[in-house]
């Protein structure tokens, strides 16, 4: 008796869909640089930003943005296999007036990682506090030589949570106060 066999083997290639990620809506100091933080996945793709105007570079997924004002950016990553287009958009805010964040993400990715204060080195004078819900004081930033917090207290990372701001311009108008929240 004789047994009779054969074999055959066949590569399958998966292409991944591109997939495009603009990274997140941001705020920034009029007149100021921007760095931007796009992402973009799928098998042999190429990516560009539209609008390329006040870009370093648009073929770039993370440039350096220097717009005059507020702008939207479109992140367009097309497939070279015609497996599709994605897009997806950020918005960057131009802010040009004392602005207060009210949360942050202290986690080392380069993005909201410091509560900071957007023009308030324009006030010199300025003082800006940080309490806990215990009433402890843990931040104090001052207007000429300001450091923004990076969500430490004790050189510890700061807990997660809610914490009272408390904003003193030293010109006259009334403190300002209001929360910020830590979020890890």
């Amino acid at each position: 008796e004789y047994t009779c066999f054969d074999s055959a083997s066949v590569n399958v290639v998966v292409w991944k869909k591109p997939k495009a990620f603009a990274g997140p809506d941001q705020y920034f100091r009029k007149g100021k640089p921007v760095q931007m933080d796009g992402n973009a996945t799928g098998t042999n793709i190429s990516y560009s930003w539209s609008r390329p105007t006040y870009l370093d570079n648009p073929n770039y997924l993370k440039p350096i943005a220097r717009p005059p004002g507020s702008m939207t950016y479109v992140l367009t990553v097309i497939s070279n296999n015609g497996c599709g287009v994605a897009y997806d958009t950020v918005k960057l805010e131009a802010i040009d007036k004392l602005f207060i964040p009210t949360g942050f993400t202290p986690n080392g990715d380069g993005l909201n990682d410091r509560w900071e204060i957007v023009t308030f080195e324009d006030y010199p004078e300025a003082v800006a506090e940080i309490y806990n819900r215990y009433g402890q004081l843990i931040y104090r930033g001052h207007g000429k030589n300001y450091k923004p917090w990076d969500g430490t207290f004790n050189k510890k990372p700061a807990l997660p949570g809610v914490y009272v701001y408390l904003v003193n311009l030293h010109n006259g108008k009334p403190v300002l106060k209001g929360t910020v929240t830590l979020i890890r």
